[in-house]
């Protein structure tokens, strides 16, 4: 058996996902705003993943908790939007709703170190 850091160990009776796109609802913390096909590090658990934003679905009203369309395309600070994430190497998740330990990551700017969102792996719409 070959572990490494950031692998999970897990019963067989309860396998969790593994894929190199997830669904995700994050809030975006910088001033430089998110826009599609940024490049970030994916810190998820004790494992940094390189993974691009494949599309950003939508934004969130904080007032009214209503889906807004992104018109320009970019997340500005303190939004929260609905992304695709395609990571480099498969991610081995639960979505957050099972485990917040296992559904939760962060977003790290690559070239700055900066921690720009937290995010929540969901389940994809249907």
């Amino acid at each position: 058996m070959d572990v490494s850091r950031g692998d999970m160990i897990v019963h067989s009776a309860q396998p969790t996902r593994v894929s190199n796109t997830v669904e995700a609802m994050i809030c975006w913390f910088n001033p430089k705003g998110l826009t599609a096909n940024g490049k970030y590090i994916i810190r998820h658990t004790t494992n940094s993943i390189k993974g691009i934003v494949k599309e950003i679905q939508y934004k969130v009203n904080i007032g009214t908790l209503e889906k807004v369309n992104v018109q320009d395309g970019i997340i500005r600070m303190n939004d929260i939007a609905r992304i695709s994430l395609r990571t480099a190497q498969p991610l081995t998740y639960d979505y957050y709703k099972e485990n917040r330990h296992t559904g939760s990551f962060i977003l790290i700017d690559e070239f700055t170190n900066e921690t720009v969102a937290g995010g929540m792996i969901v389940k994809e719409e249907k």
